[in-house]
C-alpha cells in the first residue's frame, strides 16, 4: 500500500490518498488503516463511498481516499 500527502480534512479526520498495489483489496487497505475500535464494515463502506468504488472492484494504480482520525 502506497501513501501520499493528505488531500482533504475536517475537524474529525484527514483524508489520505492510498495507491492500490498488486494484491490489495478494499478490505485489506481498510484493515491496515482503520482506527482502533472501528467497525471494519463501516470503514470499507466509507472508503468505497469516498472513492466511488462499486462492488469492491479496485485496480492497481487506482487512488483510494482513506479517512484517518486526527
Amino acid at each position: 500500500v502506497a501513501f501520499s500527502a493528505t488531500t482533504q480534512s475536517n475537524d474529525k479526520y484527514d483524508m489520505i490518498e492510498v495507491v492500490v498495489e498488486p494484491g490489495d483489496t478494499v478490505w485489506s487497505i481498510a484493515k491496515a488503516n482503520m482506527p482502533a475500535g472501528g467497525n471494519l464494515n463501516e470503514y470499507v463502506y466509507e472508503i468505497s463511498a469516498n472513492t466511488g468504488v462499486k462492488d469492491g472492484n479496485i485496480y492497481v494504480g487506482q487512488v483510494l481516499y482513506i479517512p484517518v482520525e486526527l
